[in-house]
């Protein structure tokens, strides 16, 4: 795949949910601490832990109810919900950059 386009999304909730409804799913990085690993479901705020590192997910959707996005992890279907999982606004630097990108098919 090719990324024909790209930018990166400001950093404030409402920029990123225009940005989601207008150009779809995002990719966005966080702060990884330990009790990340042990996320089974729920909304993720950190809790306890050493920092483990960075990480990169998607972000598909969100919840005002929850304040929270709806993320994608590649860490397969047995990890958080069936691969997926919601972390709060703001939260472990997950407003921080986000970026769309249009990928150009054409190899």
């Amino acid at each position: 795949m090719v990324v024909e386009e790209y930018d990166f999304v400001n950093s404030e909730t409402e920029a990123i949910k225009e940005a989601l409804f207008s150009k779809g799913p995002l990719v966005t990085t966080f702060w990884v601490y330990e009790d990340f690993y042990y996320y089974t479901g729920g909304v993720y705020e950190y809790s306890w832990g050493d920092y483990e590192g960075g990480h990169c997910v998607a972000i598909v959707g969100w919840s005002n109810t929850n304040s929270c996005w709806i993320c994608k992890n590649s860490w397969g279907a047995d990890w958080g919900e069936s691969g997926w999982f919601k972390i709060k606004w703001g939260h472990c630097g997950i407003n921080s950059g986000v970026s769309w990108m249009t990928p150009n098919n054409f190899i």
